[in-house]
């Protein structure tokens, strides 16, 4: 799975989503939270934005982008506008044990 920092990189690009049942759409990564670090986790969320024509159901999709590749997202309806509807999903990541050693050293 991409790191946060590898989610950023591809703000504002366009993602293809499949659900279940063989729909697809299309939806644009809009913004990256900043992360937050816990000594033993990690937690950002990705906004993305869909077409006003369907809300997709909360649920998980297979993404696919050009660079990034393939993966699948639990993703969340959380509103709308004359632009469109807005998902989000959420990352609540365990850290290796290398990276809070590294971290409670500094």
């Amino acid at each position: 799975m991409l790191t946060r920092d590898e989610f950023a990189g591809l703000s504002q690009s366009t993602f293809a989503v499949q659900a279940e049942d063989g729909q697809q759409s299309s939806l644009v990564l809009e913004e990256v939270s900043e992360l937050k670090q816990l000594r033993t986790s990690e937690h950002f969320s990705l906004s993305f934005r869909g077409s006003n024509e369907a809300c997709l159901a909360q649920g998980v999709y297979r993404f696919s982008h050009h660079t990034a590749g393939e993966m699948e997202l639990f993703i969340v309806p959380i509103g709308g506008d004359a632009t469109g509807f807005l998902y989000e999903a959420i990352f609540n990541r365990l850290r290796s044990a290398e990276a809070s050693t590294a971290d409670q050293s500094q």
